[in-house]
């Protein structure tokens, strides 16, 4: 009997994304209360500070992908038609 094995990298690019994602906004945060921190502010406002820059950093990072992969999707199906029209024209 034949076993079926997934591919290894099936969410490979998801997982990429997700690290990133998150290495980028624990950084970001960190540094930003860092420094407001140093400051001197009250510990009340070095807290809506780390959650309004992490709410920031994740509507940024969100869009960033959102934007980039259309544009990926865009950019295969364009090649995706290219190829079509050489095929029909160059049989």
């Amino acid at each position: 009997p034949s076993t079926r094995t997934e591919h290894l990298g099936k969410h490979r690019q998801y997982w990429r994304d997700i690290i990133l994602g998150v290495n980028d906004g624990l950084i970001s945060t960190f540094l930003l209360v860092a420094g407001v921190a140093g400051s001197g502010l009250s510990s009340q406002d070095i807290l809506l500070t780390a959650i309004a820059g992490a709410l920031a950093g994740a509507v940024s990072m969100a869009a960033g992908e959102f934007i980039a992969t259309k544009s990926q999707n865009e950019v295969l199906q364009g090649e995706i038609g290219l190829e079509k029209t050489h095929i029909r024209d160059y049989k």
